[in-house]
């Protein structure tokens, strides 16, 4: 009878294991949309820029409005988006998307030297090993002093990233680099933080939501970054340290102190409203 009673509470127990592989799992409910992110360094009245983030339904952006009456406007159409600045109505770049990842960004300029015309004066091809950007391409022109035709100059492997671990660790372009130091803390996932083709880490492309379509982002958030020449490796020409403030789920701070002869600390702060 001892042996029946326990093949029967053996039985009961793979049967309640059975009913729980068969509920459904339950996804965590999307985090809400970056909608403003404003940066201030520290004694400075103003502040360096302040931006509101607006979207569409479906949750792609639609515009980016900066601080001093400055607006772009995102037009997707298909695969692509155009960026105007709603004020001109100047079309200032167009991007091209392949698998929900920008592939093309090409930048529109006034040619100074013909009267209305305009051309494409920087073409950025992104290259990605499965979904992690690893290099652009870039194809620069320029209007001849004649005003007849461009000259143009073409780096396939102008911009290289370096992954480990699920994380850039290093940035080239030329001989000069820019290394990546990461700490524990995870980024969220509407964070768009990211590495890129820059080493001027201050602006707002560092952290504009546009970042989310270059493919995978980082895994940890940046605790410090650190750019130098690969000829005096050991000699930092600009160093920044990061920490983060957290509410729950979502970064509502971002200290950043910058030293490369001087000392200087910025503030970025960020404010978020729920998906329409």
């Amino acid at each position: 009878m001892r042996h029946f009673s326990s093949l029967m509470m053996a039985l009961a127990l793979v049967g309640l294991a059975a009913c729980g592989d068969d509920d459904p799992a339950v996804e965590p409910a999307p985090l809400n949309l970056l909608t403003r992110i404003t940066c201030a360094q520290e004694g400075q009245a103003n502040t360096v820029f302040s931006a509101t983030v607006d979207y569409n339904t479906d949750g792609t952006l639609s515009g980016i409005d900066f601080a001093g009456n400055t607006r772009r406007a995102f037009i997707q159409s298909d695969d692509k988006f155009l960026v105007t600045e709603t004020r001109t109505g100047f079309k200032e770049a167009e991007y091209t998307l392949s698998g929900g990842m920008i592939a093309r960004q090409e930048v529109f300029k006034e040619n100074e030297k013909v009267a209305n015309e305009i051309y494409v004066s920087d073409t950025y091809d992104y290259q990605y090993t499965g979904s992690s950007l690893t290099a652009i391409g870039w194809t620069t022109r320029w209007p001849r002093e004649s005003g007849e035709g461009y000259e143009e100059r073409v780096y396939p492997l102008s911009d290289i990233f370096t992954w480990e671990g699920g994380n850039v660790t290093r940035y080239t372009r030329d001989k000069e680099e820019m290394a990546y130091v990461y700490g524990t803390l995870t980024r969220p996932e509407n964070f768009p933080l990211r590495p890129l083709a820059t080493f001027d880490l201050l602006g707002f492309d560092f952290v504009s939501p546009i970042n989310l379509l270059y493919g995978t982002l980082n895994r940890q958030l940046p605790e410090r970054a650190y750019s130098y020449s690969v000829l005096d490796p050991g000699t930092y020409r600009q160093e920044y340290r990061f920490s983060y403030t957290f509410m729950g789920s979502y970064i509502t701070a971002m200290d950043v102190e910058v030293t490369g002869g001087a000392r200087y600390h910025y503030t970025f702060e960020y404010n978020y409203t729920p998906g329409r």
